[in-house]
């Protein structure tokens, strides 16, 4: 009995350390944080990948530990602003597209994912051309993503 209770507490306790990650989705009360939420991480995986663009094209120098750094920072923070796409969430600059061609804006940001992938890899590695290379198809990823499914201004 002493035991069953112990594995049962065991398992009580397992589970609520577990729970806050089971239920870190961003949560939205309406449509304007959901908008708010996208564009807030959108702007700052925009403004790390660009705080990369003088090295990518030769203005800066190139230390590979501090692209390698900055590249793990890119990789978390490409994870964020999907979670604001969600369906009721329309507006700020995404076009109706995203909702009503789902299925292409999802394989854009499959493509986004893996050439983000790619670059998260070959950092690690510290080539710069090949990194160069894998930055370019990240750009590449954006802007394909950015002509089809972003307002223009």
């Amino acid at each position: 009995m002493i035991r069953s209770a112990r594995v049962l507490t065991a398992c009580t306790l397992a589970l609520a350390a577990a729970a806050p990650i089971a239920f870190a989705e961003p949560q939205f009360d309406n449509t304007q944080e959901a908008v708010a939420y996208r564009q807030a991480a959108l702007r700052l995986m925009g403004a790390h990948f660009n705080g990369l663009a003088p090295v990518m094209r030769g203005r800066a120098t190139f230390d590979a530990a501090a692209v390698q750094q900055e590249v793990a920072v890119l990789r978390t923070l490409a994870t964020l602003p999907w979670r604001g796409f969600a369906d009721g969430a329309e507006g700020g600059n995404a076009q109706p597209a995203v909702w009503k061609d789902s299925a292409r804006f999802e394989a854009a940001l499959k493509n986004f994912q893996q050439s983000m992938g790619r670059l998260s890899q070959v950092a690690g590695e510290g080539d710069f051309d090949t990194i160069r290379a894998a930055y370019g198809d990240v750009a590449a990823s954006c802007k394909a993503c950015h002509q089809d499914f972003r307002q223009r201004r």
